[in-house]
């Protein structure tokens, strides 16, 4: 049955277990002139989300919001793992942050930079080194040097 550009899809399961009786699941999904419009769908880079969440932590740990790392994975739902690289980001020269939060949109599936390319950058102490690194790598994925911020 089709609503509006979208194929309905029905199938039963059967659970396993006693007395369970087969229940029906209906899964709509586009027509497959319409998926390719989804998935090319501009969003911006998950390096750009990761960048803006360090700041957001950040801001909760200096109005008191969060106490520590632990306080943030719980607030974010999210692995204390997850917030120190996270938090990482912040190490970046700010001139790089500042870039990565102006990246432009990628079609979705895209992966331009990745947080560990990011990742092994912040583990540079010094930023003059950091801003070089930086310069390579964007090199390598073929990136406009017209997103260089000084």
């Amino acid at each position: 049955m089709e609503h509006s550009g979208l194929v309905e899809v029905r199938c039963s399961l059967r659970p396993s277990g006693r007395g369970r009786n087969g229940s029906e699941v209906t899964v709509i999904t586009p027509r497959l002139p319409m998926a390719p419009a989804l998935v090319e769908r501009d969003r911006l880079p998950r390096i750009t989300h990761t960048m803006a969440q360090a700041i957001l932590f950040e801001d909760l740990l200096t109005r008191g919001e969060a106490t520590d790392h632990a306080d943030l994975a719980r607030l974010g739902a999210i692995s204390r793992e997850r917030v120190s690289q996270v938090m990482r980001m912040l190490w970046l020269a700010p001139a790089i942050q500042e870039e990565i939060l102006r990246l432009p949109p990628v079609r979705r599936g895209e992966f331009s930079i990745t947080v560990p390319e990011v990742a092994a950058i912040s583990d540079e102490v010094l930023w003059d080194e950091q801003r070089a690194l930086w310069s390579k790598l964007k090199q390598k994925l073929g990136l406009p040097k017209s997103t260089e911020i000084a």
